[in-house]
């Protein structure tokens, strides 16, 4: 599958592809339409403030993973989440970052991960 790298090295090697390949310019419009999409999650999560708290459903709707998801990671972390401020099922915004470290294979997490190290580095 092409990621969004693709589609940019080729526009700049070859910008005419694009306008001329009907397919290859819907693929790359669904590409920048999810990465804007990532990218509105993570505003949201990275926006909330440090008193704002959500329920597991929300936290699931965040990262867009089933409940089930976030229960398991809950159970198997329990100390680390609590340390972070979670508590009966309430997550805190520092709670709800955690999640994102611990979640595997998300996109979500991912960029959110990237943008929490792009703010705290120092040059």
């Amino acid at each position: 599958m092409k990621d969004l790298n693709y589609f940019l090295k080729l526009g700049m090697s070859n910008p005419e592809i694009l306008l001329e390949d009907g397919k290859l310019r819907e693929e790359f419009l669904e590409k920048l339409r999810r990465r804007n999409e990532v990218l509105e999650r993570v505003e949201t999560i990275l926006l909330l403030s440090s008193d704002e708290a959500a329920g597991i459903q929300r936290v699931a709707s965040f990262y867009e993973v089933d409940k089930k998801v976030i229960e398991k990671i809950v159970s198997r972390h329990l100390e680390e989440l609590v340390g972070d401020g979670y508590t009966n099922g309430i997550f805190t915004r520092r709670s709800i970052l955690r999640i994102g470290m611990l979640l595997e294979d998300n996109e979500i997490a991912n960029e959110v991960m990237v943008q929490l190290l792009n703010i705290s580095r120092v040059d």
